[in-house]
């Protein structure tokens, strides 16, 4: 079983291709030639876009190609919008290599009543592109010094809103590059929504790199949103960042299942208790293939794990461990949604395989907000690998619950490893559709 690769394993894939940065192609171009690959890498809701009362959702595929002819492939590395009533692509954005890996929506930043968002890469530069047409406006460097031989490098995008007050909204980016000595070195700057440029006398990180980083809701009552950074401490654990200064609101640290910083994740799950806040759910899971168990046989490793944590102070409220779960469980979280009609918002965890140690199938849990019951689960299909990502995208199917996007990330029969979307009911957990189909 395979694992998303690090932006350096993605970097070095692709490393002989020239990218292609900010052009924009049609969309029945698109459609007719191209090869998705990693389909699903990154799935963010992205409001009703098309105006048809449904949610829509942007789709990462940061390792597509183009084939124009049998011996003519060009990288292509995109983000896709997607209609969620009408499984239609609204528009295709492509940008640098590894364009998709991350995507954050910053809000609209040129006033013609859509969100522009932001795109990662596996590049120097990350991009900001226009929530109307999908077309790139701009483009970030890294702040790190060039060199003349190019050098692994990547970042990581999140919108936390405006920060400086002036209207337009923020953007954070954690970037990385290795040096000669093939040591990774990270830094994390703030860029002004209206100029692009650093913005002045915003908080930064030298150092660490911050390899996964989380878009959290206003936990401190300022206005903006905050940041959860999975630190490379040894093992991991999830910093909780103001985004407006910086400041550490608190650490959440896994209980049962010490993991490095790539198995590590942190969402919002809705308030729970009734104070305000959001509660938060931290996951920590093992990003390696499990072994394959005889019936009745224990695995040797412990299961992945879900804290559940107090959104004003990250004390613990509850740990979650399903005793038959593998060390894959809580690859991926979202929350918030109220499933099982009980107004207490519930959440989703994805588990990277199933309770049968089915490498290459993967299961969804809906759980209950009130006690954490499982409300069903839902499994792949072989060879699917469902459960990379999981988002709420809104009411695609226009029956009042938010409904599911889960990233399954490397085959599906009759194409090679290209990655798909699969949407899912929030309110039944009926599979509704697969994108591509």
């Amino acid at each position: 079983m395979t694992f998303p690769m690090t932006s350096l394993g993605l970097a070095v894939l692709l490393a002989s291709a020239q990218p292609i940065a900010g052009q924009k192609h049609s969309i029945a171009d698109a459609e007719a030639h191209a090869d998705h690959i990693w389909f699903g890498y990154a799935i963010v809701p992205f409001g009703d876009w098309d105006g048809d009362g449904a949610g829509d959702f942007l789709v990462g595929a940061p390792r597509e190609s183009i084939r124009w002819t049998s011996d003519r492939v060009e990288p292509r590395p995109s983000v896709r919008l997607i209609s969620g009533a009408r499984k239609e692509v609204l528009f295709v954005s492509t940008g640098g290599l590894g364009f998709g890996t991350s995507i954050a929506v910053l809000g609209d930043l040129d006033g013609d009543g859509k969100p522009e968002f932001a795109s990662g890469s596996t590049t120097s530069s990350a991009w900001v592109c226009s929530g109307a047409d999908g077309g790139v406006v701009r483009e970030i460097g890294s702040p790190f010094p060039s060199h003349e031989k190019p050098l692994p490098a990547g970042s990581i995008v999140a919108g936390p809103g405006d920060i400086d007050g002036d209207g337009s909204p923020e953007l954070v980016v954690s970037w990385h590059q290795y040096d000669d000595s093939n040591w990774v070195q990270g830094k994390v700057r703030v860029y002004s929504g209206a100029s692009g440029e650093e913005l002045d006398g915003a908080w930064r990180i030298d150092g660490p790199w911050i390899e996964r980083m989380f878009e959290l809701p206003d936990l401190n009552g300022d206005g903006v949103r905050e940041l959860g950074l999975a630190w490379p401490t040894a093992p991991a654990t999830v910093k909780v960042l103001s985004a407006k200064d910086g400041a550490e609101l608190f650490t959440l640290v896994p209980q049962g299942r010490p993991t490095t910083a790539r198995g590590v994740t942190v969402a919002s799950i809705g308030d729970l208790t009734g104070d305000g806040t959001p509660e938060l759910a931290l996951g920590a899971c093992e990003l390696v293939a499990s072994e394959l168990l005889e019936p009745g046989q224990s695995s040797s490793r412990p299961s992945g794990e879900i804290l559940i944590v107090s959104g004003r102070d990250g004390s613990t409220i509850r740990r979650h461990a399903e005793q038959n779960a593998s060390p894959l469980y809580g690859r991926a979280i979202a929350g918030g949604a109220d499933f099982d009609g009980d107004a207490i918002p519930d959440h989703v965890v994805t588990e990277y395989e199933d309770r049968d140690r089915n490498v290459e199938r993967g299961r969804i849990c809906f759980y209950s907000g009130k006690d954490h019951s499982l409300i069903r689960e839902v499994y792949g299909r072989t060879f699917e690998n469902l459960g990379a990502t999981v988002a709420l995208i809104g009411d695609v199917d226009r029956d009042g619950v938010s409904d599911v996007a889960v990233g399954c990330m490397y085959d599906y029969v009759g194409s090679h490893n290209p990655g798909r979307v699969l949407v899912l009911s929030g309110k039944s957990g009926k599979k509704l559709y697969y994108v591509p189909p």
